[in-house]
C-alpha cells in the first residue's frame, strides 16, 4: 500500500472540508468496518507481504477444520461476503451464528462436535473472482497461513473454492515443500477443470472426498475453453471441454458420491443447506 502525501495540495474551503454528505458516508463505512481486526501477514521464505488477510489470532493447535467458498456471482453477493468475511482466515468462533457461513459451522458442529470442534473451525474468505489468477493468489495466501501449522487439517470447499484448495499442490511445489499436507479434502459440487483436475492426485492431500449432482447445472457451468490459462497451462495438444466437468479421473485417493437429496438430484446451492451439511 502506498502513503499518500498531501504536502503542497490546495488548501479547501470549510464548506468542502465539512460536506454532510461526506459525513454521512464515512460513518457509513466505519459502521460497517467496524470490528474488523486486519493484521499483515509476512511470508518468510518469499519475503512478500500479504496485506488484505483478516485475522484475530493464531490458529488453534492441533486439529483444524477450515471452510473455502466458491465464487461470488453477483454484486450482491460479493458485496454481502465483503461485509460479513474481509479477505482471509476468520474464526467461526467470532461470526454470527445465523451468518451464511457461520451456518455451516454450526450444523457440522451440532452434528459431530468431536469431529469439528468450535473454536477450530475456520473460514477462508477470497475474492470470489471467476478467473484462475484469482483462484491462484487465494490459494498462496491460505499456503502462507497454513504452512507451518502443526496437526491434521481437513478443509471443506465449495464450488470454485475446490480450485483454489487444489492449487495448493502447485504452491506448495514453488516453496519445494515436501512436508506441507492436507489430511482431508472434502469438496462439495468441485467445477472439474483440465488445468487443475490432475492436482487432485498430489501427496498433499492424503485424503480427497467429492459429491457432485447431475442436476447441478453451476458445476459445470464455467466454459473453461474460454480461458487461455486453460491452453497455456496444459500440454500442447490437451483437448479442453467447453465446459467444466463433474468427475475427476479415478485415483487411490480419491472418493466420489453422486448426491441424492430426497430422493432427487439437488442444486448448487443445496450443497450448503443445513439438512446436506448435517
Amino acid at each position: 500500500m502506498k502513503n499518500v502525501h498531501l504536502d503542497g495540495m490546495p488548501s479547501r474551503s470549510k464548506e468542502e472540508i465539512v460536506n454532510p454528505k461526506s459525513c454521512i458516508f464515512f460513518f457509513l463505512i466505519l459502521g460497517l468496518t467496524s470490528g474488523c481486526k486486519y493484521n499483515v501477514y509476512h511470508d518468510q521464505r518469499e519475503k512478500k507481504v500479504l496485506r488484505k488477510l483478516f485475522f484475530a489470532g493464531p490458529l488453534a493447535k492441533g486439529r483444524l477444520t477450515i471452510f473455502v467458498h466458491g465464487a461470488k456471482e453477483s454484486i450482491l453477493s460479493k458485496i454481502i461476503h465483503q461485509i460479513e468475511y474481509p479477505h482471509g482466515i476468520i474464526p467461526t468462533s467470532i461470526n454470527r451464528v445465523d451468518s451464511i457461513m457461520g451456518r455451516v459451522s454450526s450444523h457440522l458442529t451440532n452434528a459431530d462436535p468431536k469431529e469439528f470442534p468450535r473454536d477450530s473451525f475456520y473460514f477462508y474468505s477470497w475474492s470470489g473472482k471467476i478467473t484462475f489468477p484469482a483462484r491462484t493468489r487465494a490459494a498462496r495466501r491460505l499456503y502462507s497461513v497454513l504452512k507451518n501449522h502443526k496437526g491434521p487439517i481437513t478443509i471443506i470447499t465449495h464450488s470454485h473454492g475446490s480450485n483454489v484448495v487444489l492449487n495448493l499442490s502447485c504452491v506448495a511445489a514453488e516453496h519445494n515443500d515436501t512436508s506441507f499436507k492436507i489430511d482431508r479434502l472434502i469438496m462439495l459440487a468441485p467445477p472439474v477443470q483440465e488445468v487443475t483436475k490432475s492436482y487432485v492426485k498430489s501427496p498433499v492431500f492424503k485424503e480427497v472426498y467429492t459429491f457432485y449432482s447431475s442436476a447441478d447445472f453451476m458445476q459445470v457451468g464455467d466454459a473453461q475453453a474460454l480461458y487461455w490459462e486453460s491452453y497455456a497451462c496444459t500440454p500442447p495438444g490437451t483437448h479442453i471441454p467447453f465446459f467444466s466437468k463433474r468427475i475427476f479421473d479415478p485415483a487411490p485417493n480419491i472418493i466420489q458420491t453422486r448426491i441424492l437429496l430426497d430422493w432427487q438430484s439437488p442444486g448448487h446451492l443445496h450443497f450448503m443447506i443445513g439438512r446436506f451439511i448435517s
